[in-house]
């Protein structure tokens, strides 16, 4: 079996090099930049289809790890189904996000509508979605909706959600934290990915699967358990007020900054962690994510949230002191 991992350099597209080359599997990776010290790693522009077309030579199931912006994850998807349906390609699995169904439901199966709801990153996973769908005429399509992935190396829900605790921004939020946090640890994600690989294909198939630890908690339980666990105590009441300041003050003026910095250099670097009204909406109003359909295809072993949290405070830890030591 040859697979062909476009994205091989993000987080998760790293850590599935990594636990597929454990396994019989004969594995070429595909990005954007040059990296000689991969083997077989072929070079891609992933918005054209030729491209495409000769990074699929003889691949048998491509696995689509790509992230960036709009342009690259909407018209990268559409790019990737034409190049694979031409390359003879039998099956694609396609990493999605939870955001795809917005926050109008506090119970989403995958039978869910989804709802870009104005979020250009979850419009352009729609989008990307919507893309896949027209490969299920030629061969197999696997779509994974991933919730938060935690655990060591997460910059967003293990180091920005440490910061944040640790510099007491965030914290019992009280109902804007009532969200559910669906969290899912980087190894059940990569276990997932692995499994359906080996499935055998099956033409002419769509199969979708959310993909979150079903013992994940609300966001005000994972605030208490991180900073418990990664010694970011006491664990302080975050008013409504100050949430809104973060987001509707501080995060627009940073990107304000950020943007007079591009003709001003010489300006100190801003080196703050945002809190963006986007950032908010998730912790507020984020819908669970039912897991019974993945349970039921695929002999998935989940991480205990416990383990996912410990492991993920203790790396940030020791990640944190090597950043004040640098």
């Amino acid at each position: 079996m040859t697979v062909l991992l476009i994205g091989a350099t993000g987080y998760i597209g790293s850590a599935l090099v990594a636990a597929l080359r454990q396994r019989e599997t004969q594995l070429i990776t595909a990005s954007r930049g040059h990296h000689p010290e991969q083997p077989g790693h072929r070079q891609v522009d992933t918005t054209q289809v030729e491209s495409l077309v000769t990074a699929m030579q003889g691949i048998d199931t491509v696995i689509n790890c790509v992230s960036g912006d709009a342009r690259s994850i909407g018209e990268g998807a559409r790019c990737l189904v034409e190049a694979a349906s031409r390359a003879g390609v039998k099956k694609i699995i396609h990493m999605s996000s939870m955001a795809v169904y917005g926050f109008s439901n506090a119970l989403m199966d995958e039978n869910t509508a989804l709802a870009g709801e104005g979020n250009w990153y979850a419009e352009a996973k729609v989008q990307a979605e919507s893309a896949m769908a027209g490969f299920a005429a030629h061969g197999e399509v696997v779509i994974f909706r991933i919730g938060c992935v935690a655990g060591p190396g997460s910059s967003q829900w293990v180091e920005r959600i440490g910061d944040l605790l640790k510099a007491g921004r965030i914290g019992d939020l009280g109902s804007q934290g009532d969200g559910w946090s669906n969290i899912v640890a980087l190894d059940d994600v990569c276990q997932a990915v692995v499994l359906s690989v080996y499935q055998p294909p099956l033409p002419k198939t769509w199969n979708v699967f959310n993909l979150a630890a079903p013992d994940s908690p609300r966001w005000n339980s994972y605030f208490r358990d991180f900073a418990l666990a990664s010694g970011a105590t006491p664990v302080r009441r975050i008013s409504k007020r100050q949430l809104q300041i973060e987001a509707y003050v501080k995060a627009p003026a940073a990107r304000i900054y950020g943007k007079a910095r591009r003709f001003l250099p010489l300006l100190p670097v801003w080196t703050g962690t945002d809190i963006p009204p986007s950032l908010l909406k998730l912790f507020h109003l984020a819908g669970k994510l039912e897991t019974s359909r993945i349970e039921a295809a695929l002999p998935v072993r989940w991480t205990r949230y416990e383990d996912t949290v410990r492991q993920g405070a203790a790396w940030y830890v020791d990640e944190r002191h090597r950043r004040s030591t640098a």
